[in-house]
Formats: C-alpha cells, sequence, structure tokens
C-alpha cells in the first residue's frame, strides 16, 4: 500500500478533502488561508480536541517548535502518530487538523526512538532496517504535497519528551527545517467500527463514522454530513456526503445534484479510496434521517452521474467537527 501522505488520507476521512472542496465549488468562496503565518491565520485551530479525534488531544509541545519553510515560519501546535499496516506515521502540524496551514509527515518502519538519521525519497522501508524512514512530505498553505528529496532527522528522547531536528530540501527545491520539543499524542482514524453499509454496484463498504460540519459561505449557512468508514483488513476508505442550506432534521429527502443544493434541497456525492471509483457525483435519489440526541439513522438509495447505483445506511454518533 502506497503510504505517502497517509496523515492526508486520514484527514480525508475526516472530511478534509470533500467538505471544503464542495462548500468552494458549490459558493465560489475564494480560499485565504490568512496572511500571518504564526500559528494564527484563519485555521488557527490546532491543540484543544483536533477536531475530530476525540482521543487525540495536541500535547505539550514547547513554544519554540516550528516548521521553516522558505523562511517562512509555522509554529507546530499538534504533534501526532499514528500506527497503520506497520508503519508509523508521525506528523507536525500548524492550524486545526481539518485545514492544516502547514504539516510535516514521516513515515518510519518502526516507532521513533533516539538517533540520527538520513531522510530519503522513497515509499517503503528498505533493506530491513531498524528503523527506516519510509517517506517525508511536507505541505504548506504556498505549496502542497512536496516530497523531500533529501535531508536528515536528528532525535532526542527524555522520558515522553521528543526533540526533533529535521533539515531537508523537497524535490521541489523548496528548502524546510523542522524544531520539535514535546509530548507527541496518539492518533486514531475514525471510521473503523462497523455502523453502517454503503453499497455501489453490489459492492459493500464499511460506515463507522459520521461528522457534522457547519460553514458559513458568502452568507449562507451550508451544513454537510459525511458517514465514512475504513475497512479494517484492505484499508479501503470510502464516503458519502450530503450538503443542504440549513440543517438536517428528522424526514425522509430527496437527493439531486449542484442545482438541488443552490434550490435550498440536498445533493451529495461518494468517494471511495479504490481504482474503481473514485469520486461519484450523485444525480438523483432519496434518504431518510432519524435523530436521537447524539444519534444519526440513515437509509437511502440512488444512482449516480456515472451511472452507478447505490445504497447505504448508517445507525451511530454524529460527532460535530465544525471549526469555531
Amino acid at each position: 500500500m502506497k503510504t505517502r501522505n497517509f496523515f492526508a488520507k486520514a484527514l480525508a476521512l475526516m472530511l478534509a478533502f470533500a467538505i471544503p472542496a464542495m462548500v468552494a465549488s458549490c459558493t465560489k468562496e475564494e480560499n485565504n488561508p490568512g496572511t500571518e503565518n504564526n500559528g494564527g491565520g484563519n485555521n488557527n485551530n490546532g491543540g484543544g480536541n483536533n477536531n475530530g479525534g476525540g482521543n487525540n488531544g495536541g500535547g505539550e509541545i514547547d513554544a519554540s517548535s516550528s516548521i521553516m519553510f522558505d523562511g517562512t515560519s509555522y509554529a507546530i501546535q499538534q504533534a501526532l502518530h499514528l500506527a497503520e499496516d506497520g508503519m508509523h506515521i508521525y506528523a507536525f502540524i500548524n492550524g486545526s487538523i481539518m485545514s492544516p496551514n502547514a504539516i510535516v509527515e514521516i513515515g518510519l518502519s518502526a516507532p521513533l526512538h533516539a538517533g540520527t538519521y538520513p531522510i530519503v525519497n522513497a515509499e517503503i522501508p528498505g533493506n530491513n532496517e531498524a528503523l527506516a524512514i519510509a517517506y517525508t512530505s511536507a505541505t504548506t498553505d504556498q505549496e502542497e504535497d512536496v516530497d523531500f528529496a533529501s535531508g536528515n532527522m536528528t532525535v532526542a528522547i527524555a522520558g515522553e519528551t521528543y526533540t526533533i531536528e529535521i533539515t531537508g530540501v523537497t524535490t521541489s527545491n523548496h528548502n524546510v527545517t523542522l524544531h520539535f520539543s514535546g509530548t507527541i499524542s496518539e492518533y486514531t482514524i475514525p471510521g473503523m467500527d462497523n455502523n453502517g453499509t454503503l453499497t455501489v454496484d453490489g459492492v459493500d463498504y464499511n460506515l463507522g463514522f459520521a461528522g457534522k460540519t457547519t460553514q458559513n459561505a458568502e452568507g449562507t449557512t451550508i451544513t454537510s454530513i459525511a458517514l465514512v468508514g475504513v475497512d479494517g483488513e484492505t484499508g479501503v476508505g470510502a464516503q458519502i456526503s450530503l450538503m443542504t442550506m440549513g440543517t438536517f432534521a428528522a424526514g425522509t429527502y430527496t437527493l439531486g445534484d449542484y442545482t438541488a443544493l443552490a434550490t435550498g434541497g440536498y445533493m451529495g456525492f461518494i468517494m471511495i479510496d479504490d481504482e474503481r471509483y473514485g469520486s461519484l457525483t450523485i444525480a438523483s435519489g432519496s434518504f431518510t434521517i432519524s435523530i436521537s440526541g447524539n444519534v444519526y439513522t440513515f437509509s437511502g438509495r440512488g444512482t449516480t452521474a456515472e451511472g452507478n447505483t447505490f445504497t447505504f445506511s448508517y445507525s451511530g454518533p454524529c460527532e460535530d467537527l465544525s471549526e469555531e
């Protein structure tokens, strides 16, 4: 499995890759990441509960911790560790987990331990090393998704406190340095529970997590609910996202495309992380929702603009992931 940008995939499963894009495309709202790159910006909610991480707190991080990207400094507000498929992914983030201003990821074949390591441009661990850097990438509001071409990383550990220094050059010739001192919080991907099923053309995909966001775009409130899941064995992620202007309430509703949203109805699309589908736009359908406290129950069916048929059902908690 390609592990590069694994955190991007995890964030996608928490709506990062779908909802802001849908809102922007439907409202033509401009993306203004902020002019101050000191951890403020418009996305500065990186501490606290991490907007959907649940047990993934930001940890204790020294104020000197930062990412330097071509001379622009981003304060590190979150440091996270994700163990998945035999890989250990470490992410150092400025901004919110849903909309990072800057993020440096390191993929390893084992948990971090003290030492000095070269950074190489590779995607899988090699040569049976005890600690092989599988990949590194840097993403900022200046440029998305660039790999390190070369560099070095040093790690010192005292109890639960990590001191990490990274110096490197990306494949697009950007200079990146990282200084970190603090604790690293454990991170888990939501969606591996079994709270429902999305079926596309007869193929079932697990749905385990529901997340809701409310955004104000050019004076209009748009509420989005995404039902997402990850198959624990295959690692395939699936998501069905529903959007409306206003709020969701119990009832039965029709589903359509962007036109339906613009006229006060419901639109949606499906994203499946495999080579068969990718992104599918819902052309028509219907769904029923009931709400009891924080438990949301969905059932629905329809067709996509690409000619697929689908059904979905979900019953479980729905977490509010809206940025404050």
